[in-house]
């Protein structure tokens, strides 16, 4: 994965999603939204999102770096606790 950022980022997602059944589903979903001020980070089970988790970042970039670690460290447990 090759990563350029803009000096004037505003938000971010950054999704984990997996093939099945021909279809793309979410995993996982980390977001930043300006009109809220808040990092989420969104569990799904199934098609369904459930209630998001505030996460305290002190700045965009560093919620970003935070959940794309997360994804890369953790991606396969997060991948095998939707499954079940």
């Amino acid at each position: 994965m090759r990563l350029v950022l803009d000096p004037q980022l505003v938000g971010y997602a950054v999704s984990l999603r997996v093939f099945i059944g021909n279809k793309f589903k979410t995993v996982r979903l980390y977001d930043y939204v300006a009109a809220h001020g808040e990092h989420h980070m969104h569990r799904y089970n199934g098609e369904h999102k459930l209630p998001s988790e505030v996460l305290g970042h002190p700045s965009i970039q560093a919620g970003l770096d935070y959940a794309i670690a997360q994804i890369r460290a953790s991606g396969s447990e997060m991948i095998e606790a939707w499954l079940r």
